[in-house]
Order: C-alpha cells, then structure tokens, then sequence
C-alpha cells in the first residue's frame, strides 16, 4: 500500500524569501545548464498549494504584480519554465491516466495470446502486470516534469542522487533510457492505431454478415487515416483537450461494465468454473504446456504498458506530485479490476476455443459478441471498441508529443529546435504533435510489405518502453540517494523496485520469442531483431552525435520556447494581473511584504 507523505509542509505558502527570480519580459529565467543544480530536493523546503500561488512584486516605474504557482516554481527549480497551463485535474488526470490502457480494446485485440498459448486459465494474469507500476510513482511525484525527462535529470547527474555514477556513463543511461521510450512510444501509438482499424474493419465485416473480409492494405490505409484524425484532434489547445477527455472514462467504464453484464444475462449456455479457472489447452506446439502458459501473460502486458503516460503531461497537470501518481496509480486498479471481471465474463461465455481462434476476420472477442449477442450486439459492442481504442490513441499522442518535446527541450533529438517549439495560438508543441502523427504512419506501411514485421514492430512497443523504466529503477538500486516524495513506497520500496526489473526482463525475454511453433519465416517473431536495431541507431547516434551537445538541461530561450498566451496563464491560475514590463528588463523580484 503506497503512503502519502504528511501534506501539512505543502498546503504553507512557499519559502521564497531566500530566492531571487529574475524577469525579463515578465518571463522567468531558468538557470544556465552550466550552473550548479540546487543542493536540495523539491520537498525539503515547504510549498504552497498550487492553487494559491505567490504574490511577487516586480520593481520599477510601473509596479506590476505577478503570481507564481508553487507548481511552477518547482518546475523552475529543475531548470524549465513553465510553458504550458495546468489545465488537468483529479478527474480529468484519472480519466487520461485509464484511457492509456484502452482495457476494453486492448483486451478485443490480444484476447488471441493467451487463449491461443493456455487455453481459458491463461486468460487471468492481471495481478502480476499490475504491482511493477508502483515503483514508477515514485519518479513521478519527487520530479513532476515531463517524467522520463526528470529521469533525463535524473540519471544525468542533474539532481546528483547518483553520487557513484560517472557523468559519462550517466549520459549515456539517460541516452539510452530516452530513445527505448520515445520509439517505444511511436510503436505504441502504431499499434493502437492499427487495432483501431482492425476493430473497425471488423465491425464493416460483420455488418456484411462476413461477405467482406478485411485485407492488410485496407488495414493498413484506415490506421494512417485515424492517425490523421487523431493528430487534428491533438492539436487543439490543453483547455480543450482536458475538457474533451473528462468524459473518456465514464464512456469507457460504462461500456465494458454493460459489456459483462448483458454476456451474462443474454448467454444461457455457459461454460463451468472448472473450465473457465483450471482449463490449460496449449494450441501454441510449445511443451510442455506450463511453459506455454507463460504467453498469457502478454495480454495483460499489453493492456498495462506506457503507464507512465499521465506523468508526461504532468507539466498540464495541478499539483503534479500528488495527482499525477494518484491517477495512474487508481486507474491501474480500475484496470486490473474491470479486465479480470471483463475477462472471466468472457471465459465463461465464449463457444469452443478452437473455434473462435479460427474465426474469419480474426478478432476472437468479436466472435464471441456475434455467437452470445447476435449481430446487432455485436455491432454495439465493437463500435464502442473503435471509439475507445480512439480515446487510446488521442491521449498516447498527446504523451509521446509532449515526450518528443520533453527531450528536444534537453537537445536529446536530432532537430531539437523544431520540436521544442510551443505554438503561441494553442499554446503546445505543435511540430511534435505532427511528428507523432508521421512517425506512427511510417511504421503502419510496414504493414503494406509484411505483416510479421509490423507485428515484431508493436511487439517492440512495450518491451522497450518496460525496459526504459527499468533503466532508472536500476540506477536508483544501485547508486542511488533517493530523496522521497509525497507518493513513496514506504519500508516495501526496495522489494517492490527489484520485482519490477525482474518482471520486465522476464515479460521482455516473452515479447521476444515465437508464440507457435514449429517456427517458420510467417510465424517468427522478429522483434529481437527490431529491437538490435534500436539499440544499434541510439549508440551510434550517441557516439557520433549525442555526446557531443547533450548536457542536459539548458537554457530554454535557445530553442525560442515561450510561455504560452499570457491571458490563458492568467486564466489558469487565477492571476489578477499578468502584464508585460518592458521596462523593467532583467530586474529582481522579490516577495511582497
């Protein structure tokens, strides 16, 4: 059970009286990356609550009174100024932190696996996936800036927790650590998008009582095409997008708990408990069967990968170390919660296994709607799938986008200047959004050619976004002088941290191999291939290029990163005033008295 730290020291108005900002164009000065980091962590000193803010009092001919947020403050002192609003609430952050997942579709789309490796018993392997999230958490609420970024500082020697670490060596984990997510991440928004048309084609295929059988190329045509949609609905502003995604969470909750409830009472021909709980049946060729059971662990794998999504909007996000943590944390137990229900409903419902692997369009949960529910339900149930998996996407968009800018921000990405820039109308990294949306497209078109290496691709996504979580938690065992958030671990944090490293290498050396045998050049999964040549491009880049500019974090104006529309900022936080000066250039504030 996670603890939340006492609150009291956060709810204080912040201790400023000992700093200085400094204000040019009524815009804060983050500190030069040559300069020494603060000796202190975020959390030794009291903060204010980030809806209060500090009044501050700029100097000169024309007094003006300004208000910095303690969310703010804190994302000064890891050297970034605050360029976007904090829009994200509790709720809102909940529903972006359940909507990664995509429970419902993600379940549609890789219920095959298991069933196909172990048969029904299989099928339920949600609670291992879940506890190696919690370790993450604790990243998220002691460095609330775009997540893997703050581990950039991290591991960069930025906050020096590593006092063991040769900044060479701490370089190249951030390097390493930063290209397994950020490709991770593409691969993961290609592989929503494309289940996104396969559930959709399915939907067309049995509205035409299966007459149309979907081929790759339409396949392939209709994911580029929601990435199209997806980015278009990306590139609104944050007001709009938080407002938007508020609802994502009731539709999704409401549909799979409707989903469970009319298999059960519509089905009258269900399977028993002994089948459903104890039924082992590998169809996979690997023996002996135990160990083909492993391969039911890659549904829910797949369900519970890029969880730290919510952490990379935590600079839209208030008060960042509590509600970032809290969301992700309670939408996982939502998740384990609803797929373990979802699944067992499922397990009891469906026909012979045999049969609805072999379905036509390839989508056993959609067989199983059309044998309990008919066509109309099924039909219901598998719109409902293409409009959630779409909520997956938007909001795996939006977390790789702010990713890409995360990492240009720290010149981590070659033509770092392009994506770092924040556009002055919507007020976020426009560029990066759109190279969200191409990036995901060009590994779609894979698609066009073979189908297995499309597959190796997005079997690619989640063992190296795990593995790119396991870079920092390995560092910080290893070297590391954690300094604790509101959101820790408490006595269980060592133990939880070693059984999440075990667990990805465990679940990465499964994404690697062949789910049947005996293997083929149809069946082989090439994703121990894909993943050599991620780690050959990311060394290579780092040897040529990387180690030549990274240093981590730099002085924004660099990259021209402005704060966003000064009237939105004042809307958000509740400023009565937030004027340019242009007088008093490069002056000190100071507290108001």
């Amino acid at each position: 059970m996670a603890h939340i730290a006492p609150l009291h020291s956060l709810n204080k108005t912040i201790a400023l009286a000992q700093i200085e900002l400094h204000i040019t164009d009524t815009k804060l000065n983050c500190r030069s990356p040559h300069e020494d980091p603060p000796s202190f962590s975020p959390y030794s000193a009291p903060m204010s609550s980030p809806q209060s803010g500090v009044d501050v009092e700029i100097h000169g001919s024309k007094p003006v009174v300004e208000r910095v947020t303690a969310d703010d403050q804190l994302a000064h002192e890891f050297g970034y100024k605050p360029v976007f609003v904090r829009k994200y609430g509790t709720w809102s952050s909940l529903s972006f932190a359940f909507s990664v997942g995509g429970l419902f579709t993600a379940l549609m789309t890789t219920f095959a696996y298991p069933l196909q490796a172990g048969g029904p018993a299989a099928i339920l392997r949600y609670p291992s996936s879940s506890l190696r999230i919690r370790p993450l958490l604790e990243f998220t609420t002691q460095y609330p800036v775009y997540h893997l970024q703050s581990w950039s500082l991290f591991l960069a020697g930025k906050l020096t927790p590593f006092q063991c670490i040769t900044k060479t060596h701490a370089d190249l984990s951030c390097r390493i650590a930063a290209w397994l997510n950020v490709l991770g991440q593409v691969a993961a928004v290609a592989a929503t998008e494309f289940g996104a048309s396969q559930v959709l084609l399915s939907a067309v295929a049995v509205g035409s009582d299966f007459t149309f059988e979907p081929s790759q190329r339409a396949t392939v045509g209709v994911a580029a095409g929601l990435a199209v949609l997806t980015g278009v609905i990306n590139s609104v502003s944050t007001t709009w997008m938080e407002k938007m995604q508020k609802t994502f969470v009731v539709f999704h909750v409401t549909a799979v708990v409707v989903c469970f409830i009319t298999l059960l009472a519509v089905e009258k021909s269900k399977n028993s408990a002994s089948f459903v709980f104890t039924n082992v049946q590998s169809q996979s060729g690997w023996n002996p069967t135990g160990f083909a059971f492993l391969f039911g662990f890659l549904s829910a794998a797949f369900t519970m990968t890029n969880y730290d999504a919510t952490a990379h909007i935590c600079e839209e996000i208030r008060d960042p170390a509590i509600a970032a943590p809290r969301a992700t944390w309670y939408a996982n137990v939502m998740t384990f919660v609803l797929g373990l229900v979802l699944n067992i409903v499922l397990c009891f419902c469906m026909k012979d296994p045999y049969t609805v692997l072999a379905n036509k369009i390839g989508q056993p949960v959609v067989q199983i709607f059309y044998d309990s529910l008919g066509k109309s339900g099924a039909l219901a149930f598998t719109a409902c799938g293409v409009i959630i998996v779409q909520f997956t996407a938007i909001v795996c968009m939006q977390s790789l986008s702010r990713t890409i800018f995360a990492f240009s921000r720290d010149r981590l990405l070659p033509f770092s200047s392009i994506w770092a820039k924040v556009n002055t109308l919507t007020g976020i990294p426009l560029h990066a959004v759109w190279l969200s949306v191409l990036l995901p497209i060009v590994i779609s078109l894979i698609g066009l050619g073979s189908y297995q290496a499309v597959s190796a691709v997005f079997n690619v996504a989640t063992a190296v976004l795990d593995l790119s979580y396991a870079v920092p938690l390995g560092c910080k065992l290893a070297f590391g002088r954690f300094h604790r958030g509101p959101w820790h671990l408490g006595a269980f944090s060592v133990l939880i941290n070693v059984y999440s490293i075990v667990w990805t290498f465990f679940i990465t050396v499964l994404f690697f191999m062949p789910t049947v045998r005996p293997v083929t050049a149809v069946n082989m999964n090439y994703a121990v291939a894909i993943f050599a040549l991620i780690m050959i491009f990311a060394l290579a880049y780092w040897q040529i290029e990387g180690k030549k500019f990274y240093t981590g974090p730099v002085d924004e104006t660099v990259h021209g990163i402005e704060p966003v529309n000064e009237s939105m900022v004042s809307a958000d936080v509740g400023q009565e005033t937030y004027q340019d000066n242009k007088q008093n250039h490069g002056r000190k504030m100071k507290p108001r008295s």
